[in-house]
C-alpha cells in the first residue's frame, strides 16, 4: 500500500465510532482525520481532471472486502478483485 492507502486508513478509523464505556475521539483528532480525507478526495479530483489515470487509480485498493451481516445475518463475503 502507498502511503496515501495508509493515511485513508488510519483518517477512516479516527473517524469512525468509538464505543469503548462513551469515549469519543478528540475534538483535534476528528479534525485532522476529517483533513486527511479531503486532501485524498481532491488528490483523487486533481488526477481525474489531468487525466492521469495511473495515479487516480493507485489511491483506490486492489481488493475490497464488505460485510453487511450485522443487516442480513448472513456470513461476510469474501473479498473481490
Amino acid at each position: 500500500m502507498n502511503a496515501l492507502k495508509y493515511a485513508t486508513f488510519a483518517a477512516g478509523l479516527a473517524l469512525a465510532p468509538v464505543d469503548v464505556g462513551g469515549a469519543e475521539p478528540s475534538r483535534e483528532m476528528a479534525l485532522a482525520a476529517e483533513r486527511a480525507v479531503i486532501r485524498i478526495a481532491d488528490a483523487i479530483d486533481r488526477a481525474v481532471d489531468a487525466q492521469d489515470w495511473r495515479l487516480a487509480r493507485s489511491y483506490f485498493a486492489d481488493r475490497v472486502a464488505v460485510d453487511f451481516s450485522s443487516l442480513s445475518g448472513q456470513p461476510p463475503s469474501p473479498p473481490t478483485t
